[in-house]
């Protein structure tokens, strides 16, 4: 059995062989002792009852494991062994769950016998215990996602640049001196605890003669390497130990024992409490119209009206001269093709889906909800957006919920009032979401995103278009907290981010201690205004593709 879209496998009571090949896969073992193969794509094993070998391939997957004694492989990308669906009574007697990434994952009943077992035979980097039981967890040296339930959970870091995150339990944490900027993002519980082996905290700052503390607003770092200062790829830092930046009052992530210290003996000390120094100052200028040629004129299709065979729906198409008007009665809810020229669109009440094409334009959308028509084809649903086409274009999407691209060249992209997706394509380009809960995504080359009001998501671009430094980063200039998130890429977590701190200086303005976002040699943005320290996985959610497909 074998598909190469987006399918769901179910395999039957007996053993089967399920082949995912391309797409995001669900597989669904059976009874019997089945093979499953993602192949690329992220995909989905829920492991059966019978004894099972999952094989995940490329992309990021997830493995549902707590039933017979199965071989699981991830493969290429990030991938999670999860027994969020194990309880007390599933399997029967479940009680505890033991995983070491290194080795395997079980499941023990009340006496200690394993009753389930999935042996690691490839690469998995992250593990979701059972949320109602207890979870011991121990990573396998590279950087870890260990995320445990409402029990009182172990969690233990080997070394790389692990993400622990416990829960509402009373946890246990292990961290090593080798800790390479692991964080700890503790939700509750009345007794957590923080062991480092071999060495005894001081209850002052960094120095280069012990084990020294600091305050970094809301978050708590330790100097693992004893350098005398805070390196975020090197120390451990505990997210949301205090309440807020400034008070002597104990946070969510409080950890009631840290090592040999009482977490409100630290709370009460008077260690320092500073962010750390800039790495760099970034000169960042906002970007203006290209003044590219948009190129020859070409013949127009006919003028008027004319069929897209291929799309099933009719365009309204206008001249190839410099057109200035407002979309007519007869061209309500028809594609508008603008054609050469620098062209200027005033968009209906109605759902326009307008193309610049060539030319510099500027294209208003109207009071509808544009790009709400859609094409469908197999696996997915596109909207038709409002394009810019080649040129420097102004888009303005005004009222109602838009999806907007400025497409080439350096555009300006507006989103006005309404929940809108607006991207910039190619170019460097100028985006405001403006009113209304919006995606922004700059893609190619180095953007400006502002949000405007209420909840936007800023999408980080992909790999393959990021910048190779931070002069060359995105920007992102009004950030919020609590309210606004930042997508990653894909096949990127935040655990393999590296959040560095530099000052951004924006069109002569006051220069503004930022952070960087960055892994490895690839640079995704700059977040103006805010501090890696008031920056954690929470503000962070992973790609949807179903959002970074559109446009």
């Amino acid at each position: 059995m074998k598909g190469d879209g987006n399918d769901s496998i179910t395999l039957g009571d007996g053993n089967d062989y399920g082949i995912g090949g391309l797409g995001d896969d669900i597989i669904l073992g059976g009874k019997g002792n089945d093979i499953g193969d993602g192949g690329k794509g992220n995909d989905t094993f829920d492991l059966g009852e019978g004894d099972d070998n999952a094989i995940g391939g490329d992309g990021n997957d997830t493995f549902f494991g707590g039933l017979g004694t199965n071989n699981v492989d991830g493969g290429d990308g990030i991938d999670y062994l999860s027994y969020e669906k194990v309880t007390p009574t599933f399997p029967v007697g479940a009680n505890r769950i033991t995983v070491n990434l290194t080795t395997k994952g079980e499941v023990l009943d009340g006496g200690g016998v394993v009753i389930a077992t999935d042996n690691i035979t490839g690469p998995i980097e992250n593990i979701t215990g059972a949320p109602g039981i207890p979870n011991d967890m121990t990573g396998a040296g590279g950087d870890n996602i260990l995320i445990g339930g409402a029990a009182s959970d172990n969690l233990a870091g080997a070394g790389g640049k692990d993400t622990l995150k416990g829960g509402l339990g009373d946890d246990f944490y292990t961290v090593t001196t080798t800790g390479n900027g692991t964080e700890i993002q503790d939700t509750g519980g009345a007794a957590d605890s923080l062991f480092i082996p071999g060495i005894t905290l001081l209850l002052s700052g960094p120095s280069t003669t012990g084990y020294g503390l600091e305050r970094q607003g809301k978050n708590l770092a330790i100097d693992l390497n004893i350098d005398g200062k805070i390196d975020p790829t090197q120390d451990l830092l505990i997210v949301d130990f205090y309440a807020d930046t400034t008070s002597k009052t104990a946070g969510i992530g409080l950890i009631e024992d840290v090592v040999n210290l009482k977490g409100q003996d630290i709370i009460n000390s008077n260690i320092p409490n500073t962010a750390p120094p800039p790495t760099s100052n970034i000169t960042w200028t906002t970007p203006t119209a290209s003044a590219s040629d948009p190129g020859p004129d070409v013949p127009a299709p006919g003028g008027g009206n004319t069929t897209f065979v291929d799309q099933g729906i009719t365009s309204f198409v206008f001249t190839n001269a410099a057109d200035n008007t407002f979309v007519p009665a007869t061209a309500t809810n028809l594609y508008i093709q603008a054609l050469n020229g620098n062209d200027f669109i005033v968009g209906s009440v109605s759902a326009d889906n307008i193309n610049g094409n060539l030319g510099d334009d500027k294209i208003l959308a109207g009071g509808g909800n544009d790009g709400d028509r859609t094409l469908t084809i197999p696996a997915n649903t596109i909207r038709i957006a409002i394009r810019g086409g080649k040129g420097s274009d102004n888009l303005d999407g005004q009222e109602g919920d838009d999806l907007i691209n400025g497409n080439l060249d350096n555009d300006t992209v507006l989103g006005g009032v309404g929940n809108d997706i607006i991207r910039g394509g190619k170019g460097a380009d100028v985006l405001d979401g403006g009113a209304g809960a919006d995606y922004l995504i700059g893609d190619a080359d180095q953007d400006k995103l502002t949000g405007g009001a209420d909840a936007d998501i800023f999408v980080l671009p992909g790999a393959s278009v990021a910048a190779t430094s931070s002069n060359q980063a995105d920007l992102i200039t009004d950030f919020l907290g609590g309210t606004d998130k930042i997508m990653l890429p894909s096949g990127i977590t935040f655990a393999q981010l590296t959040l560095t701190p530099v000052t951004v200086q924006v069109d002569g303005s006051t220069a503004l201690v930022s952070t960087s976002i960055q892994s490895g040699t690839t640079f995704y943005g700059l977040v103006q205004g805010i501090t890696p320290v008031q920056l954690t996985a929470a503000n962070f959610i992973a790609d949807d593709p179903n959002i970074t497909i559109l446009g």
